[in-house]
């Protein structure tokens, strides 16, 4: 079956990350307002603790997986293979989970204050959106980006519609929420095995494999994955000891206004999402063929211009920071303006994280991690517990120290592949640092500017938000267009860009 185009993958995937990033727009406010700060803190707090697990279970297989599945996406017996090991880590993470919850007494030490239910509603919520990151590799490796993403923006739309009627009607708690999210998640499970099937690509994990086949497939995770697994071990140390001391120091309030800024600060990634499984795919290609100037070309193309899109969603959010969690937030999370401002600009040193981690993980440089992770990691430890528990700073000390240590990482590992795939390691620093600053200062003229009007009422800030975007939009679209070396790129790139992803055109 010929795959979709990498223009037409992209297309579909940007559409579905607008059309959610809308919905979440729309829906961003009711959650939070609905549960409460505390509820909200209890439900992130238990769902991040138990997400660490599964990521140390995980150990870096999925990329694995993904990676070798995007090489050569008929390899049936490598989805089997890795069909029945999902099965077998999960299995694993129940057994973890139980042992904290009911057999030892690591329940009141590593979730204090939390139920017994929180933990495994949280747990089957995990899974769920687990199995379902696999399903969408799987699509992904094999070119079938489009039926993917057409299925998530209806699935989007209806639990968009789902959340608006719950929410009008009172019925947003907890309970509903999980129910929720039980049920979207493993409809589009359902509907992408079903799909498979119909193309030609079933998913048998019952299919007999030989024990060389077994071995063989082991072997190839094995040699992939070890030079990771004290980097994971570590990092899960150090994100569970982060919001473990934040829960003893500060409790479900902060953990909620930590939860409600690290949310919206996500929404600064709807492009660069949209772009990493087609970013790493081709990158995976080019590397089994050790094409080096293919995959220096790509970090070129698109490395600049998914840096200065995200910048231009950051330095917004960074600007109207106080409206945002007044609009969406209320009253109870008013504390929670300055870990956003702080957040806010996450998004732009994770974009540079995760594509430049794309080029490490597909030339299968992973050794990188761990040597990094023995410097960055017991400094992050230090760094967290004097912030949050000395200096008593909360859900903005914790902000504060992974913007901090991730700038620190990126700049290692952009430096590491500046040099292997023969480009300019200043320039891209420079562009790292100095292309936010136009953003910031339109920003900071757009705001002042509504403001000479001076709205008050509820329904005048919400109309002055959306005046405020409106307008920013216009001056950086206009800045761009006639200066656009000021945020790393020029104007043969637009020509490129506009070319390679007009919506007009035939894909």
């Amino acid at each position: 079956m010929p795959e979709d185009s990498v223009k037409k993958r992209y297309i579909y995937k940007l559409l579905t990350n607008l059309i959610g990033f809308s919905i979440s727009l729309a829906t961003a406010g009711m959650v939070p307002r609905a549960l409460g700060v505390n509820k909200y803190g209890n439900f992130n707090f238990v769902n991040n603790i138990l997400t660490q697990f599964m990521t140390l279970l995980d150990m870096r297989t999925s990329t694995c997986f993904y990676t070798r599945l995007s090489q050569n996406n008929g390899d049936e017996k490598l989805v089997i293979f890795y069909g029945r090991l999902s099965f077998i880590l999960i299995g694993i993470l129940l057994l973890f989970t139980t042992c904290i919850a009911i057999i030892t007494p690591l329940h009141d030490f590593l979730l204090p204050g939390q139920s017994i239910l929180m933990i495994y509603c949280c747990l089957l919520y995990i899974v769920f959106t687990w199995l379902l990151e696999q399903m969408v590799r799987i699509l992904d490796a094999r070119g079938l980006t489009v039926i993917l993403e057409k299925h998530r923006m209806i699935n989007k739309v209806g639990g968009c519609i789902v959340i608006l009627i719950l929410y009008g009607t009172n019925n947003l708690n907890l309970t509903t929420f999980f129910v929720f999210q039980y049920v979207t998640l493993g409809l589009l499970i359902f509907i992408f095995v079903v799909y498979l099937a119909r193309k030609g690509y079933p998913i048998r994990l019952f299919s007999k494999l030989t024990k060389q086949e077994i071995k063989t497939t082991a072997r190839r995770f094995y040699i992939y994955t070890s030079p990771l697994a004290f980097y994971v071990i570590i990092q899960f140390f150090v994100s569970i000891f982060d919001r473990w001391i934040l829960q003893i120091s500060g409790g479900s309030y902060e953990q909620g206004l930590y939860a409600f800024s690290f949310t919206f600060s996500n929404y600064c990634f709807i492009f660069v999402t949209a772009l990493i499984p087609i970013f790493t795919r081709e990158l995976s290609i080019a590397a089994s063929k050790r094409e080096i100037p293919v995959m220096a070309r790509l970090f070129r193309q698109y490395v600049p211009l998914l840096y200065a899109i995200t910048a231009y969603f950051c330095c917004f959010i960074f600007v109207q920071a106080d409206e945002i969690v007044h609009i969406f937030g209320g009253a109870g999370y008013v504390d929670a303006v300055l870990s956003l401002k702080i957040l806010a600009f996450y998004p732009l040193v994770s974009t540079y994280s995760n594509l430049n981690g794309s080029v490490i993980y597909a030339n299968g440089k992973t050794k990188i991690f761990f040597k990094l992770s023995l410097v960055v990691a017991p400094l992050g430890i230090i760094t967290a517990y004097w912030l949050i528990a000395k200096m008593n700073l909360g859900a903005a000390g914790l902000s504060l120290k992974n913007l901090g240590l991730e700038f620190v990482s990126v700049c290692t590992i952009l430096w590491i592949n500046a040099k292997y795939l023969e480009l300019n390691f200043l320039k891209y620093l420079l562009h790292m640092v100095g292309s936010i600053i136009p953003f910031l200062i339109l920003g900071v003229i757009v705001k002042h500017a509504i403001n000479l009007f001076h709205f008050s009422t509820e329904a005048h800030v919400i109309i002055t938000f959306f005046i405020n975007g409106i307008f920013y939009s216009i001056l950086v679209i206009i800045f761009i267009f006639f200066i656009p070396q000021l945020v790393g790129l020029s104007k043969n790139n637009l020509k490129y860009y506009v070319a390679k992803f007009s919506f007009i055109k035939n894909y």
